[in-house]
């Protein structure tokens, strides 16, 4: 599955759940679609976005979500090297 169409399913609400492993690959997912501050924005909106929609707005934590894109940006940016 492709960067775009793994963001599209996540962002059209068409996931059955979303544990740690896809959370990574979402991350992975914006991360290679968008340059990091965009990909930071974007995935904040989304997984807030699904937050809601699940009803569980507590779970979401905005230092933690940016830490983790910048944590997998910085991985992956290394592995280029």
């Amino acid at each position: 599955m492709t960067p775009k169409a793994i963001t599209q399913q996540f962002e059209s609400g068409n996931v059955s759940s979303f544990k740690h492993k896809d959370h990574i690959k979402l991350a992975w997912a914006y991360l290679h679609e968008y340059p990091t501050s965009q990909a930071i924005d974007k995935f904040s909106s989304a997984l807030k976005a699904f937050a809601a929609k699940q009803g569980a707005t507590d779970l979401y934590h905005e230092t933690i979500t940016w830490a983790y894109l910048l944590i997998i940006a910085e991985r992956l940016n290394k592995d280029d090297s």
